[in-house]
Order: C-alpha cells, then sequence, then structure tokens
C-alpha cells in the first residue's frame, strides 16, 4: 500500500493545504498475478472528470468487488488547483516533467516551493515508490478533457506497446502529439521504460466526459488482464450496455489513427482567439482562417483536422493539425518495428549515432524530410532543433506487455 509519508505533503507549515482531498482514491492489490495499472486524473484542476470517473470505479470495487488480478492505483493529480477549481495555481503541472527538473526540485529549499513545486514533489515521491511495486509490468493511464467540445482521442510516447494499448479501445489514437508538448509526465515514464496512454475524454463540463474516462479505464483493465471479461460491470438505462458499446457509440466514422502536423502556440499576452464553433475532428482546409491574434488573422498551413482548438485563456498551445492514417500504414508501422528496423536507422544518408548514446541519433538538416518521416516511422522522435541537424531519441520499453 502506498504510505501515508509520501502522500500527506509534510514538506513544511503550508495550512491551506489543509482542505485538499486525498491522492489516492483506489489501491486495490489482489492476491492474484498481473499487472500494476497506474491511472492519473485531474493533473489540470479544471479538469474533474477524472476525478469523477475514478471515484466511480472505486465504488464499484467497493460494492461489486469483481475478481481483479495484480494491482490498481487511481491518483488524483493538482490537489490544490482541483480546490480553487483552476487548470492550475502557479505553472501547469504536466510540464517540467525531466529528470533534471525534478533532480532539481528535490534539491530546493521546499520553502521557496511553488504550489506546483509542492504537488510534483509528492508525485515524484508516489512514481519512486510504485517502480518498486513487485507487479510487473507497470502500467500507466493519465485522464484529460478539453476545453473544446468534441470526441474524445488517445495519443501516447511512440512505442509498439502503447499504440497497442491504445488500439484496445476504440477512440481515435493521435500520434506524434507528444512531441510538441514540452516536458508532461507521461514522457517522463516512458523514458523510464513504462507503457502508457492519454485519454482526452471530452469538453470539462460535459457528462458524456466522465462516462467516457470511466468507460476506458473499465476497457483497459480487461485489455491488461486484470479483469476477466464475464467479470466486466456493465450499463443499465433501457438496456444493458457494455462500456466498449457505450463508447463505440459515440465514434461516428473517425479514423482510427491520425498524426499531428502542425501545432499553433501561443503566449498569454498575443490575444489569442479560437474563431467559434470548432470541434475536435473538424476538417479544415488550407488557408482556412480559424483564430485571430494580435497580429492578425491566423490560417490553417494545410488540410486536416483540427484537435484541442483552445477555448480557455490560461495554456501555451492554440490548436493542432491532424491527418487521417491509413489502416495499412498502422499494419506497416507495427511490421517495421517488429522487424526492429530502428537499430539501422543510422545507415540512412546524413544520419548518425554516437557509440556512447545509441538511443539518440542527429539528421543532418539537408537531408530530405522523405528520411526523416522513416526514421520518425521506425520510433524516433524529435527531441531538438540545433542549426546544423535535427536530434531524435528512440524510447526504450522495461516491461513488453
Amino acid at each position: 500500500m502506498t504510505s501515508e509519508a509520501a502522500m500527506s505533503g509534510e514538506h513544511g507549515n503550508h495550512n491551506d493545504y489543509n482542505d485538499r482531498p486525498s491522492r489516492i482514491v483506489i489501491d486495490y492489490t489482489s492476491n492474484r498475478p498481473g499487472p500494476c495499472f497506474v491511472i492519473f486524473g485531474s493533473l489540470h484542476g479544471d479538469e474533474h472528470g477524472g476525478q469523477q470517473a475514478l471515484q466511480r470505479v472505486a465504488d464499484v470495487l467497493n460494492t461489486e468487488q469483481p475478481t481483479l488480478r495484480g494491482r490498481i492505483v487511481g491518483v488524483l493529480g493538482n490537489l490544490q488547483a482541483i480546490t480553487v477549481k483552476k487548470r492550475f495555481v502557479d505553472r501547469d503541472l504536466n510540464r517540467g516533467w525531466s529528470e533534471e527538473h525534478i533532480a532539481r526540485l528535490r534539491d530546493q529549499d521546499p520553502s521557496f516551493d511553488s504550489v506546483e513545486d509542492r504537488e510534483q514533489r509528492e508525485l515524484a515521491d508516489f512514481i519512486d515508490e510504485i517502480e518498486n511495486d513487485p507487479n510487473r509490468p507497470l502500467v500507466f493511464l493519465d485522464m484529460h478533457s478539453t476545453s473544446a467540445e468534441g470526441l474524445p482521442f488517445t495519443c501516447m510516447p511512440d512505442t509498439i506497446d502503447n499504440l497497442r494499448i491504445a488500439l484496445h479501445t476504440p477512440i481515435p489514437s493521435i500520434l506524434g502529439l507528444e512531441e510538441t508538448i514540452d516536458g508532461p509526465l507521461l514522457g517522463l515514464l516512458s523514458d523510464r521504460g513504462f507503457a502508457g496512454i492519454i485519454v482526452e475524454g471530452g469538453q470539462h463540463d460535459n457528462p458524456r466526459t466522465v462516462d467516457i474516462l470511466e468507460s476506458v479505464i473499465w476497457m483497459l483493465l480487461e485489455a491488461l488482464g486484470c479483469l476477466r471479461e464475464e467479470d466486466m460491470p456493465v450499463i443499465v438505462t433501457h438496456r444493458e450496455v457494455t462500456h466498449r458499446e457505450r463508447v463505440k457509440s459515440l465514434i461516428h466514422g473517425l479514423p482510427r489513427v491520425l498524426e499531428i502536423k502542425y501545432r499553433h502556440e501561443t503566449r498569454l499576452d498575443d490575444g489569442f482567439q479560437m474563431a467559434g464553433g470548432f470541434e475536435h475532428y473538424d476538417e479544415i482546409k488550407r488557408a482556412q482562417v480559424i483564430a485571430t491574434d494580435n497580429k492578425g488573422q491566423i490560417s490553417s498551413p494545410c488540410d486536416g483536422r483540427v484537435i484541442m482548438p483552445r477555448y480557455l485563456s490560461n495554456s501555451d498551445q492554440g490548436f493542432f493539425i491532424a491527418v487521417d492514417v491509413s489502416w495499412m500504414f498502422v499494419k506497416i508501422l507495427f511490421l517495421l518495428r517488429w522487424l526492429r528496423l530502428d537499430r539501422i536507422c543510422h545507415w540512412l544518408p546524413g544520419a548518425h549515432r554516437s557509440p556512447d548514446t545509441p538511443d539518440y541519433i542527429t539528421v543532418a538538416h539537408w537531408v530530405p524530410e522523405f528520411f526523416v518521416n522513416i526514421i520518425r516511422l521506425l520510433g524516433w522522435r524529435r527531441t531538438a532543433q540545433k542549426a546544423t541537424h535535427t536530434v531524435l531519441r528512440r524510447r526504450r520499453v522495461r516491461d513488453h506487455i
């Protein structure tokens, strides 16, 4: 079980923290072998759907007590932001999750901590503790919601295990989104070799969002072998409906997989405003005006679908544009990864791998984008753009699922 000391947050006299909710919503350990499935909710305090979904699952586990394997842990993220019902208090808690940042934070005098510094300390301690759990593999789910209306999607650091987990749900999966976000929590966990995905359940205040997030938890419990199909709870309305059926009924002919092609970054003082009415997956055309800022109109640089249009003021992202990915492409991706062709990417023209850092390669800027995309297809992700080259990194998997 998770120790009270690790989760109490006793790093100093902060009496204003006394009314925070408990961080651990679920901690169920069975006597049967299985994975340790860790579910994060409400890393952003205004995304209360994750908190509510965890509580729903906890209520079922406490009353129906289904036969489970392994360990299931449900964790709340930004407790203070949850209390004040804001995305964050001082800074975005889903940024800055690198080993270097955590080391600096732990070297820092706790009396100088911001609200999110303190939250991150507690979560980092929890993650270190859960890594020592004897149940293997360790799998993570990070639940979110968005300011815009729209249907759900999953995204993940680009490993085959992560994509395999995501495809166990009928929800569309978006590739490449993790490359555009600086230091999310799931990026750190993936860098440490663990599997996990993010699910964006829908708009913050839409009751359907809680339904979707709850259903994703149950579907992944079954997919990971923690729960047998016959033990899955059902939803009773005018008839019994499975969680998979509930989610599938919302997906109206959407592509199974998409890939991010463009991200529009913003600043808090640039006057960014989305044009009204955009929802996730809305189709747009090249040169279509979809937002404005202090400089004028903002047009789409390509055809595609709008993802996560921003209708809140306290975020660093304006919108993303994604394109549909064919199912044949996904099959080729799995085949190439299975053949482990990622080990020979440095043979391509202009690519170089240092023998001291085999999980990093550099690609000269004169190399056509076609070759860079081949490298990305094999599981390498951009980490930096230098003056003369691009740096890409390959993530390793600790425990295959």
